[in-house]
């Protein structure tokens, strides 16, 4: 994943996929994920929007070449 950070368009992907899945939480565990960054849904959650941003890196990338 580190050199999908290094991307030029890595934070904008990764806020749009971010807050769309974030938006697709109920209200409990949305109100886990943004107050308890260590929880273990927390920690699922971000690995969940780390894979789905490398996925669109990976899909733009393709589109590019």
């Amino acid at each position: 994943m580190i050199k999908y950070k290094e991307h030029p368009k890595y934070w904008v992907i990764h806020k749009e996929v971010y807050y769309n899945e974030l938006d697709s939480l109920d209200d409990e565990i949305q109100n886990i994920i943004i107050t308890k960054p260590h929880d273990s849904s927390t920690r699922m959650f971000n690995s969940k929007v780390d894979r789905l941003v490398e996925d669109k890196i990976k899909e733009s990338d393709d589109y590019t070449k």
